[in-house]
């Protein structure tokens, strides 16, 4: 509903109440309905108060509404003429900058930037403005907030830009970011690289533009994860994954905190093809009695080996 500049009475007829045409004012770009409204919802003292102080069942003020739905002329108003906080934050710690990254409103976010809004403040799970653009893969906007100095690098509850890119596998958003020199083996969230992301999104795009960008093949994770990025791809059995991580050098017998190494951790899993690409590039492991794909299987499995008898030798 697109609504005119009629007085509050009029409006209310239609079973809308002053507080709800409010947001729709905000929302849609009403500036003279949002002025009536703010009026009607004044109980003394400056306008910026009430501004402040008016607020949605999410925590967020006309201006986070405005700046979700790109309404520049409110956030004008709101900014330079009533005052408003330009870093306002909703029950999620969220700014109006926060809300027009996320809804991909540029020419919003290029205001508010310009006024000072921060481009590193942090939400609720520790994500700025940039974590956002990064999942959504918006580039002009990366680029944007990278330009005023958003921090490239910093770790969000779920990881850093680069991670959240990863993990949404916008290969474009993390060309951008390793572009502008986001560190390509740097480990957060559990201490997964982003290599490891990348094979945890089955993402051989992003793992690719990480390797060609310098990403090392060979740093295991930390924490809950010390596989080394072949030994993951091989235990979930992406077998381009696997060709493509040896392609630039991974090391088919380094071993993780369990003592396994990438073949045998494809052995576990039974994925037939990643074992058959690591079996030749493999060194030969002294504790199985026979060296050989089915030999390595049987050894393993020993159960199915004698339920269904020998596996296939490659």
């Amino acid at each position: 509903m697109v609504w005119g500049a009629g007085s509050i009475d009029e409006a209310g007829t239609s079973g809308y109440d002053t507080t709800s045409l409010f947001w729709e004012a905000a929302s849609e770009g009403n500036l003279e309905l949002l002025k009536q409204c703010a009026a009607e919802l004044h109980t003394g003292g400056r306008l910026v108060e009430t501004f402040a102080r008016v607020r949605d069942d999410r925590g967020r003020t006309a201006l986070h509404v405005a700046a979700a739905a790109g309404k520049r002329d409110i956030c004008v108003y709101l900014i330079e003429e009533i005052d408003v906080g330009v870093d306002f934050i909703d029950d999620k710690c969220r700014s109006p900058l926060h809300y027009a990254v996320l809804h991909n409103r540029f020419g919003t976010a290029v205001y508010l930037l310009s006024v000072g809004a921060c481009s590193s403040l942090c939400d609720y799970r520790a994500y700025t403005p940039l974590h956002y653009a990064a999942e959504i893969g918006h580039v002009p906007m990366l680029r944007l907030l990278i330009a005023v100095g958003a921090g490239i690098d910093l770790v969000s509850d779920y990881g850093t830009p680069l991670q959240r890119a990863i993990a949404y596998r916008r290969k474009d958003a993390v060309e951008v970011l390793l572009d502008y020199e986001a560190d390509p083996d740097f480990a957060a969230c559990e201490f997964f690289t982003p290599l490891l992301c990348s094979i945890f999104a089955n993402s051989f795009d992003c793992l690719e533009v990480l390797l060609k960008a310098g990403a090392d093949p060979n740093i295991s994770g930390g924490g809950m994860n010390c596989m080394t990025p072949l030994g993951q791809a091989a235990a979930n059995g992406a077998t381009r994954l696997v060709d493509c991580l040896l392609s630039f050098g991974a090391d088919p017998d380094a071993v993780d905190n369990s003592g396994l190494t990438p073949l045998e951790w494809a052995v576990l899993n039974r994925h037939d093809e990643a074992l058959r690409i690591l079996f030749p590039v493999t060194a030969q492991i002294s504790y199985y009695p026979e060296w050989s794909i089915s030999g390595i299987m049987n050894h393993i499995h020993p159960e199915e080996a004698t339920t269904h008898g020998s596996f296939r030798a490659g």
